[in-house]
């Protein structure tokens, strides 16, 4: 196994990577839950792989792979990725990517928070903010939380 270009949770990963700049795809292999640890060798090809792809730092996609399967896309992976504790990230840089299209980044489309907000912080926003930040679960579009704020699509 190759050692990992980084040992970091989701939220730090995406920073290093935002500010390198990075193109490419990150790779981590999810660990397996406390009790099935006894039957680790046994449990190879049950093992699941979460990969990444950006550009220019932004993130564009999110999947779960399992034994060559697609398992989970986007919002879901988000949520799964943001519980998980430090994973060891592999990076594979535009040459060695075949990723799924970019032209519209995922994220842009649906917004999602990539970190909780105290209360505390939360009072010193103004009320559309607010309401913008609980709205943005990673399942509703933009476009979506305009409809629902009664504000304009641009």
């Amino acid at each position: 196994m190759l050692a990992p270009d980084y040992r970091l949770k989701l939220v730090s990963l995406l920073s290093v990577l935002q500010r390198k700049r990075f193109n490419g795809r990150a790779n981590a292999m999810l660990p397996l839950p406390f009790f099935l640890w006894p039957f680790a060798f046994f449990l190879k090809r049950r093992r699941k792989f979460a990969h990444i792809y950006l550009k220019d730092g932004h993130p564009y996609a999110y999947q779960l792979w399992q034994n060559g399967k697609l398992l989970k896309e986007n919002a879901p992976v988000v949520r799964l990725l943001l519980r998980t504790s430090e994973l060891n990230w592999l990076l594979q840089y535009p040459q060695t990517v075949a990723g799924p299209e970019h032209q519209y980044p995922w994220h842009h489309q649906y917004p999602y928070r990539l970190r909780e907000a105290t209360q505390e912080e939360m009072l010193g926003w103004p009320r559309r903010q607010r309401q913008v930040y609980c709205l943005a679960d990673g399942t509703r579009s933009w476009a979506h939380i305009a409809h629902i704020l009664q504000l304009p699509t641009q």
